[in-house]
């Protein structure tokens, strides 16, 4: 039998799924290939061998927490047990530390020597003033003699989190560790959240990667595992950070991957700080930042609560009011439910009576407004009443339907996902609010307060429609574009302002519910994984109709598309690539002014 060999030189329509293989009459069959393994489509249509990876580093397994020292002390003041326990929001205050020297702000004994690979001092701040290395985390294998950890802790008023390790990253085999002050500046009392202590486990931990850009040369890719941050500046490990996010451990080869919380968060970065969100978790920023120690700058890498502007509040007279917060707010509670305040004195303790149930213990330290006026929780001794400290002076004591509690808290959740737009930092959709969108002031990234209106304060508006569209990602492209579970939306206003804002809805694909694909940017169309995960979608605006268009990129290459759990695009190649959940790696080649989309598959 004769055999007829041709000479393809063109690529560009990638590798096409098995049942096309017979329909010549397609151009993707002209230019398509039954199998292309390893290797990478050029935008011309050529095929280059897929260059081999080099090793860097390896990722941290599941970390361990010695959560049970034969003994824990604050000899200077504080409960010692709080600096041991998993809740942040119960603090270690110690006495004023004025000027004294080797203060001790908690000591753990652990029975014997223990191998200890991180220490983390979690929410650590103080009263007054600044120090950058006086805070020092120190082990000891006699209680006598002590050593640093790592590098001293740049502190201030602001609470922040920081994790030390050996300078050689190997663990540290000692019997006694503690957090302590080794200096004299007199910085008032020391507060912390937390002092925890890490070894490492034998699973080996799953994971994402996050890159980081503080300028076109300061780069840095951060790699999230078992509750840790692994900052790496090209080949080099430079900081751990601790993180929040539990993960999975590694699946065996065959089995699904999942990441766990580790690769469920959402993230958005501005210059020196990234947020993270995720609606289980209390949202943070990643801070990168520059302390002196030792008469030189140091890179230090720190996370932090997000903090929401606070501002003094007066009546139109002048008379000072109090302290506001401008945080979202929302009532959850039935509209007919009222709450009755004890008193109205600002800074004063005030009994608060609920008509029906209102309260939980979750709500200690959260900001109530009632009338507009804010109190803080401070006690909840049933779900119909609850003591609070007056932050404002209260408007009445009598009973009013008016009143709300923290959009974000430990009882309705926290944020799903966010980005920055037009100026503003914008938020969608949190675990008990999932199609509200919030929008900040303009230019004032933390401050959500409604004020009147006006053309720079911020915006709040919930995406009503006949299905239910759980908010998944928010992405600042020509419009702001929000990313449902149901549907695509985009929310126009040149500029955006509470009086010019709108929301259209442009097609209904949706976005997967189980964990956060971050949408990418490719040629001013908007890369989004369909809620299926077998299906990339081009969230594209088309002038002649004035509305946004989802064509399916992988129609003619379903069986690549396995089930995607993350992507991002590599624009000097224009390749875009696709993690998916049976472990393997989709590229596809984008070039929409030539028509390009070629897909490939690495092993």
């Amino acid at each position: 039998m004769t055999t007829l060999r041709l000479l393809k030189t063109s690529f560009t329509a990638g590798e096409v799924a098995p049942p096309l293989l017979g329909r010549s009459d397609l151009a993707a069959y002209e230019n398509g290939a039954a199998r292309l393994r390893n290797v990478f489509i050029h935008p011309t249509g050529g095929v280059t061998r897929r260059a081999g990876l080099r090793h860097v580093g390896r990722a941290r397994r599941m970390l361990e927490r010695y959560a049970a020292p034969t003994a824990m002390t604050a000899p200077n003041g504080g409960t010692a047990a709080h600096a041991n326990d998993d809740d942040l929001s119960t603090k270690l205050t110690t006495g004023a530390l004025n000027a004294t020297d080797n203060f001790v702000v908690v000591r753990y004994d652990l029975g014997s020597a223990q191998a200890v690979l991180f220490a983390d001092a979690l929410e650590l701040s103080v009263a007054a003033g600044a120090a950058s290395a006086e805070f020092r985390i120190q082990h000891s294998s006699d209680d006598a003699s002590w050593t640093d950890f790592g590098r001293p802790l740049a502190v201030d008023t602001a609470p922040a989190s920081a994790r030390r390790a050996a300078a050689d990253g190997q663990p540290v085999a000692r019997r006694y560790w503690r957090l302590v002050r080794i200096g004299t500046t007199s910085l008032g009392a020391a507060s912390l959240g937390g002092f925890h202590l890490w070894r490492e486990g034998a699973a080996a931990s799953a994971g994402r990667l996050v890159s980081f850009a503080f300028n076109t040369e300061q780069t840095y890719l951060l790699c999230f595992t078992d509750r840790n941050i692994a900052v790496y500046a090209g080949d080099t490990a430079v900081a751990n950070i601790p993180s929040p996010y539990a993960a999975a451990p590694l699946p065996a080869p065959g089995a699904t991957y999942g990441a766990g919380r580790a690769g469920q968060f959402a993230w958005a970065q501005s210059a020196d700080t990234l947020l993270l969100a995720h609606a289980e978790v209390p949202p943070l920023r990643v801070l990168r930042r520059l302390v002196m120690q030792g008469g030189v700058p140091v890179e230090d890498w720190i996370t932090a609560p997000w903090r929401f502007i606070e501002e003094e509040t007066k009546e139109t007279n002048g008379t000072l009011i109090g302290k506001a917060r401008r945080q979202p707010y929302h009532k959850f509670a039935d509209p007919d439910v009222t709450l009755t305040p004890s008193g109205t004195t600002r800074d004063t303790s005030v009994t608060i009576t609920a008509s029906a149930p209102a309260f939980a213990a979750e709500d200690v330290g959260q900001r109530f407004r009632i009338a507009q006026r804010e109190i803080e929780i401070t006690a909840v001794a049933s779900p119909l009443s609850a003591t609070a400290l007056a932050k404002e002076t209260l408007k009445s004591t009598a009973a009013t339907k008016d009143w709300e509690e923290p959009a974000f808290s430990p009882r309705r959740g926290w944020p799903v996902s966010c980005d920055f737009h037009q100026d503003r930092l914008v938020i969608g959709g949190t675990r008990d609010l999932p199609n509200r969108l919030w929008l900040s002031k303009s230019a004032d990234l933390f401050n959500f307060d409604l004020g009147e209106g006006k053309d720079d304060e911020a915006i709040e508006f919930a995406i009503l429609s006949d299905q239910v569209n759980a908010i998944r990602a928010v992405f600042s492209g020509r419009h702001l574009q929000v990313f449902t579970s149901g549907a695509e939306f985009m929310v126009t206003g040149d500029p955006l302002t509470p009086a010019s804002v709108q929301l259209k809805r442009q097609t209904r694909v949706g976005s997967p519910t189980g964990g956060y694909v971050p949408p990418r940017d490719v040629d001013g169309a908007t890369l989004f994984v369909a809620r299926s995960g077998r299906e990339l979608r081009e969230f594209l605006f088309a002038d002649v109709e004035q509305a946004y268009q989802s064509n399916d990129l992988a129609l003619l290459a379903r069986h690549v598309m396995t089930g995607a759990i993350d992507q991002d695009y590599d624009a000097q190649r224009r390749l875009f690539h696709l993690v998916m959940r049976d472990g393997s790696l989709a590229t596809v080649t984008v070039y929409r002014a030539e028509q390009v989309t070629a897909w490939s598959v690495q092993h």
